[in-house]
């Protein structure tokens, strides 16, 4: 148990993305895509085959939709991305496949903090030596 919680740990660290997920219910088939398995899509114009993930790379979106069997579409984008003092936001490339065309967030610098979390007391120490 502790080598998986270890390893999840790790994970989060070395990438860390912000999701999104809707779901899009089963969509009725043009007569041009009936014969073709999986869930239809309006917004692509294309059937998804089922348990398969697809992930545009169009210039123009970061999402990925996976279409289950029970027609069901999972559609993941990226969530919204909050950045603090120190840190800024870098545009996502967009012809790279769901996540790695999510925004990121740089940090140049961090606030310090004493041992209570206390911003400012840390700032004043600093400033007296």
């Amino acid at each position: 148990m502790q080598v998986l919680c270890a390893l999840v740990c790790v994970s989060l660290v070395l990438k860390p993305v912000y999701t999104a997920v809707f779901i899009q219910p089963p969509v009725e088939k043009p007569a041009e895509f009936a014969n073709e398995e999986g869930c239809y899509n309006p917004d692509l114009n294309k059937v998804l085959p089922y348990n398969v993930a697809f992930s545009p790379q169009d210039g123009k979106t970061c999402m990925q939709y996976s279409c289950n069997t029970d027609g069901y579409t999972q559609i993941f984008t990226c969530g919204a991305l909050g950045v603090g003092p120190g840190c800024r936001k870098v545009p996502g490339d967009l012809t790279k496949p769901y996540p790695d065309c999510c925004e990121t967030m740089v940090c140049d610098s961090l606030p310090s903090t004493d041992e209570s979390g206390s911003e400012s007391a840390a700032r004043a120490e600093a400033k007296s030596e």
